[in-house]
């Protein structure tokens, strides 16, 4: 719990000020009290009101402050103030030096105590009760003391506590903001995903340099800075260049101030840029913990490339660089009802591989796999089966499936009548995948006996017109 929220912390350190106010109280009684009488006072009142400050300095601390709350524990300053004003006037101190000067010591610790244990202006809203309380006080006594040295005085002695207070919360807001970058760190190493990890780092960040506009940009497949992730209403660009030598940047833009956050791991590689706009200057501290924040989020992105780098080669055929069985499965796994199952086989490897070797026909399977990467949509699917079979997935299509799997075919057999190939496709109609699959094999089958180089199709089915990368990676 932080200083500001702790009712009992602020009392034991009232407590505290008790303590040393007793003491300091009665030492000034007995050492003084020649002067106080000389001057016709009386330095008894002072002595109870010391007692009674050691009293309550034993007291205080162990009373339930946290039930009642951190405004109760502003009745602790206000005690303090009367004691000190019902033995001003009893005693009559201030008429001598020494009692004023007391007088003036014990305000000020009473404003550090405010200064250190409430919020800020809190010592100034105190101020003019202490001056107008402290004014009759010297009035009553008749000390020759004015209003406005009164006033002064504790006008100085409030300023030192809203010092303090400024001190402590600055600290305080220091340390809340290491406390972010913590939590935020640690709040990114629970992400497995590189998207979802930059939509974390993005909140951490408003909450860190409070602006509005944050946006995470990742690397892409094409070498590009992508935008991943972003908040506020700026309007982001798609893509964003960087110097992979920069470091942290700071440049004045239309919105605000923009600052430039690198993310290098470990590796030394850039591995995504955070860039943060808003009208606020950020001091040395910040910046560096906007750099320490970038290198934590690096070393977390590079992990986390480490690990899609591993998914990708456990699911990507080494012969052909598509998806292997094990993505084929995937791929069934997230059949819809409406999709196409297609399965393509080279309909004569084995004489392949007798005429020109295992390396021709290794390059006769890499060409059917670039082939079918390229005919198909970008939502579409491909994956090497095993052997010289490949799997299809042709997702959401109409009633031009038939057209477009004859495509697919007549195009590879026009141009490598040596390498041919048979399609064997089926719709897919809801339940079990695998049964789906059979089905295509079915055709597969169908289109073998009819003589190869051809495609059968079972059911209805379409595709749209635009080609793109099916291959998953």
């Amino acid at each position: 719990m932080r200083l500001a929220d702790d009712p009992k912390r602020a009392a034991t350190y009232a407590a505290i000020a008790f303590a040393i106010a007793g003491p300091f109280s009665l030492i000034n009684a007995y050492g003084n009290r020649h002067h106080v009488e000389a001057s016709g006072g009386s330095t008894g009142s002072i002595v109870v009101v010391a007692i009674a400050a050691i009293v309550l300095a034993a007291i205080v601390p162990f009373l339930p402050w946290r039930r009642w709350g951190m405004p109760a524990t502003m009745v602790l300053p206000v005690l303090g103030a009367g004691m000190l004003i019902a033995a001003e006037i009893t005693s009559k101190s201030s008429r001598t030096i020494d009692g004023a000067m007391s007088t003036s010591c014990i305000v000020t610790l009473i404003f550090v105590w405010v200064g250190l244990t409430q919020r800020r202006g809190m010592s100034l809203v105190l101020a003019p009760l202490i001056a107008a309380a402290l004014a009759y006080a010297f009035a009553a006594e008749a000390a020759p003391i004015s209003i406005v040295t009164t006033s002064m005085a504790v006008a100085i002695s409030a300023g030192l506590g809203e010092l303090v207070a400024w001190v402590k919360t600055a600290d305080l807001a220091r340390s809340q903001d290491l406390g972010l970058v913590i939590d935020g760190t640690s709040d990114l190493r629970a992400e497995t995903d590189q998207v979802a990890a930059a939509r974390r780092l993005v909140a951490t960040v408003v909450d860190l340099l409070r602006v509005p506009n944050v946006a995470a940009y990742l690397p892409g497949l094409d070498g590009g800075m992508h935008l991943a992730a972003a908040e506020g209403g700026l309007p982001w660009d798609v893509m964003r260049e960087i110097d992979p030598g920069a470091g942290l940047s700071v440049v004045t833009v239309t919105a605000g101030i923009e600052l430039t956050v690198p993310l290098v791991g470990r590796s030394g590689l850039v591995r995504g840029v955070v860039v943060a706009t808003g009208r606020r200057r950020h001091d040395e501290f910040m910046m560096r913990l906007a750099q320490i924040l970038g290198e934590q989020a690096g070393s977390l992105f590079d992990d986390l490339a480490q690990i899609d780098a591993l998914s990708d080669e456990s699911r990507r055929d080494a012969l052909t660089g598509i998806g292997n069985r094990r993505f084929a499965d995937e791929m069934l796994a997230t059949l819809q009802s409406g999709d196409i199952v297609a399965v393509v086989d080279l309909d004569d490897l084995r004489g392949i591989n007798a005429d020109v070797g295992h390396q021709g026909g290794d390059v006769a399977i890499r060409g059917v796999a670039h082939h079918l990467v390229g005919a198909v949509r970008a939502e579409d699917s491909v994956a090497r089966l095993g052997g010289d079979e490949f799997l299809i997935v042709l997702r959401r299509v109409g009633p031009d499936a038939g057209a477009m799997i004859d495509r697919i075919t007549e195009t590879w057999n026009r141009a490598h009548p040596e390498s041919g190939i048979s399609v064997g496709a089926t719709l897919h109609q809801g339940g079990d995948p695998e049964a789906t699959l059979r089905s295509a094999d079915e055709a597969l089958f169908v289109a073998k006996r009819r003589g190869r180089g051809r495609a059968v199709v079972q059911g209805l089915g379409a595709v749209g017109d635009a080609v793109g990368d099916a291959s998953g990676f």
